[in-house]
């Protein structure tokens, strides 16, 4: 079948409208999502090891491990099928076009319009690794860019497919042969991150050069000179490039992997200190001004040419001009005023120059004035319409909260009927018994700290947060992904997972000051998610150790580790989340023994068997309990959004047995955690643009804002009572 014959048809819930580029091994269409019209990327494959059921099998597996990294810069895979003999994945489209479609068009560019792009994929890649998950097929073409220049990672996917079909063809590596790190292409097994930061380098060099640092007549050649040769010095081919720039990309392709950057994020900000270009600096003039526009139902008008063999675009626009062929044509103009030698009227010229220059200056300098007077009309009326937006705001809250009230009343009659739980005020009792109600506090019954995940130094750190005081410890500042910050039972200790280590990722823990700083696991392997023990004296955790999955524990005044549950393999990442009072069991975030998809379950300690406690596809991948158990939080997508939940923790199925409906707005809430005594919840919100941190009370309104910077903050968790 032809790559255009499937426009027109239908696979799947899907309708192919255009085939937007091909390569060896699949081809990418765009579509239409039948119930939501939704527009789509739908990628299909060409292969027939797709025909075997244990190979689909897999390969849908893989997919929707992939399908849970959720990053600001991975591209989204929303759905994995086969309809008519067709294996298929679907993607967000993004209309910009990829790196290699500006690379064919402008031939190279400058630090200012591919520094920011570095780091987006650098970001990506470092989250990627953090769980275990290796790229392997890095390069231009799998980099798309969106019309406001930010970049997202696609075809983690690949390099499984490829697997597969290096087995069934015995080609000799897996990847790219002009990207291809050199321990690939030597055939070694066991991978490192050092891995996609060659690759990363090559695409580096590639920008700023015009070139490939490799290249050979057959991809053989080419996959040998990566093996053997080093890498020549970009500076020989675009000697506008820094030394400092050039030393970055150098060791980026280095041929033993020790000898390059620790992580994608190393490399991201020693490119950002010799070129000055700040990791905030996204959605940039430099590469928008580069990228295709699109009308809605309207083709890109000129064509490039042929993309790699990878990826073939089909259409394209022509962009704006960049400074470098400005440069040629002023370059070109000036030749030829020299070529045509002085003239007769080169004075009277300079004369007419001077005076146009006079006038200009005063242009300019009434134009100056006159912006300034602009700006300070614009300051007064946007305090005024800041006022009458507040009023409005006011009066709209509390036409929303009638609804919302209205709406919520008719759902829980609809709940009743179908034996679900809910009350007829707008929240449930969670306390049975007739104790006093505590009024909360306004660090909900903790000791006023809260631990989080801050980005605002390039890269995952922890930090503690002092609400009352706006005071923030930094407890980590290491140039890695650090992570999972948990609070011992009695707030007295905080773990963490921090790959600083250069044998793998362990998991460490610091007073509730952020001083003195221990390390509790080591070993060459990845350390994840530490879970206290209900008593404090034991610290869970989920470990890759080679090919085995396993949750140990590990005695925190002592150097006892134990495996409480070995899991089957290819399970994929499991996020421990909580361990139960009476320490029998774990509830943990992975894929069921029953299922290819993942969801949460618990996990009884003195068998290993796992049952699931949501039916959610994936979509819930963390909850909360409630300080008396009675009910669980969590976040669902709705229409779209993250939205957060209550419902009650005894339901076999929680999702099943939702309360209520906290949140429904047009931002997203994620790892909602409740407050020490109950009566508050720590989220995670979009509200602002990036992530920041606030509490909900339990009718989802709310009550305070944490954080408030222009990095993503998040992870956020409250410190216990003694």
């Amino acid at each position: 079948m032809s790559r255009d014959a499937l426009v027109g048809k239908q696979i799947g819930q899907y309708d192919i409208l255009a085939l937007l580029g091909y390569g060896d091994i699949s081809s990418v269409y765009r579509a239409r999502q039948l119930t939501t019209e939704q527009i789509v990327a739908v990628k299909v494959f060409h292969s027939d090891a797709f025909d075997e059921p244990t190979f689909q099998s897999r390969f849908e597996h893989e997919v929707r491990i992939l399908s849970r990294l959720e990053h600001p810069h991975i591209l989204p895979i929303y759905d994995v099928g086969r309809d008519q003999d067709i294996t298929y994945i679907v993607m967000r489209y993004v209309a910009g076009g990829t790196l290699a479609d500006l690379l064919k068009r402008y031939g190279q560019l400058t630090p200012e319009e591919i520094v920011p792009v570095i780091q987006q994929v650098a970001s990506a890649l470092d989250y990627a690794h953090q769980r275990g998950i290796l790229h392997r097929n890095l390069k231009p073409s799998n980099i798309l860019l969106d019309e406001e220049g930010d970049a997202y990672l696609s075809d983690f996917s690949l390099a499984r497919v490829r697997e597969a079909l290096v087995m069934m063809t015995n080609a000799g590596y897996i990847g790219t042969p002009a990207y291809i790190a050199p321990e690939v292409a030597r055939g070694e097994r066991i991978l490192t991150p050092a891995v996609d930061i060659y690759e990363l380098g090559v695409i580096l060099f590639e920008a700023l050069t015009g070139r490939l640092p490799f290249e050979a007549e057959s991809s053989a050649a080419q996959v040998m000179l990566h093996v053997n040769e080093p890498a020549p010095s970009p500076r020989t081919f675009n000697p506008e490039i820094p030394p400092e720039v050039e030393a970055i990309i150098l060791k980026a392709l280095a041929k033993n992997p020790e000898e390059r950057f620790r992580s994608a994020g190393e490399l991201s900000r020693a490119l950002t200190l010799a070129t000055g270009v700040t990791t905030d600096a996204v959605r940039r003039p430099d590469i928008t001004a580069l990228l295709p526009r699109q009308e809605e139902g309207k083709p890109l008008p000129v064509p490039l040419p042929e993309a790699d063999e990878d990826t073939h675009p089909t259409r394209h626009e022509a962009a704006p001009g960049r400074r470098a062929i400005r440069r040629w044509r002023r370059q070109r103009e000036r030749s030829a005023r020299r070529r045509s030698g002085a003239r007769w009227y080169t004075a009277l010229l300079g004369l007419l120059l001077l005076i146009v220059s006079w006038f200009v200056v005063g242009v300019v300098g009434g134009l100056e004035v006159r912006r300034q007077v602009n700006q300070a009309t614009l300051v007064a009326i946007h305090n005024e319409q800041t006022r009458v937006a507040e009023v409005a705001a006011t009066q709209a809250n509390a036409t929303l909260n009638a609804v919302n009230t209205a709406t919520q009343e008719a759902l829980s009659a609809m709940m009743t009927a179908t034996a679900l739980i809910a009350t007829e005020t707008p929240r449930p009792t969670v306390t049975p018994t007739p104790t006093p109600t505590l009024t909360p506090t306004p660090f909900a019954g903790s000791q006023g700290l809260i631990a989080l995940v801050s980005e605002r130094d390039g890269d995952a750190e922890i930090f503690i947060l002092n609400p009352a005081s706006g005071e923030l410890t930094q407890v980590t500042a290491n140039g890695v992904d650090d992570g999972g910050p948990a609070w011992s039972p009695d707030g007295s200790l905080l773990a963490f997972h921090s790959p600083e280590d250069p044998t793998g990722q362990h998991i460490y823990v610091v007073d509730s000051n952020g001083q003195n700083r221990r390390q509790i696991t080591r070993g060459f392997r990845i350390d994840s998610t530490p879970l206290w023990s209900p008593n404090g004296a034991t610290l869970a955790y989920f470990s890759i150790d080679g090919t085995r999955s396993l949750i140990r524990s590990h005695v925190l005044d002592g150097d006892e580790e134990t495996t409480l549950v070995q899991l089957p393999p290819g399970v994929g990442e499991v996020t421990l989340i909580d361990w139960a009072p009476d320490g029998e069991t774990l509830t943990i975030f992975g894929f069921p023994p029953t299922s290819t998809v993942p969801d949460i379950q618990r996990v009884a300690l003195d068998t290993g068997l796992r049952e699931p406690i949501t039916k959610a596809a994936g979509d819930i991948s963390f909850l909360s309990y409630s300080p008396d158990r009675s009910m669980v939080a969590f976040a669902a997508t709705v229409n779209n959004r993250r939205e957060v939940f209550l419902a009650n923790a005894a339901c076999p199925i929680v999702n099943e047995c939702i309360i209520r409906q906290l949140t429904d707005d047009p931002f997203n809430y994620y790892t909602p955690r409740f407050s020490p005594d109950g009566t508050l919840l720590l989220v995670s919100s979009d509200r602002t643009g990036n992530l920041d941190l606030y509490a909900l009370d339990l009718d989802g309104e709310i009550v305070q804002q944490f954080t408030d910077s222009r990095f993503d903050e998040y992870g956020g968790t409250w410190q216990p009572a003694p």
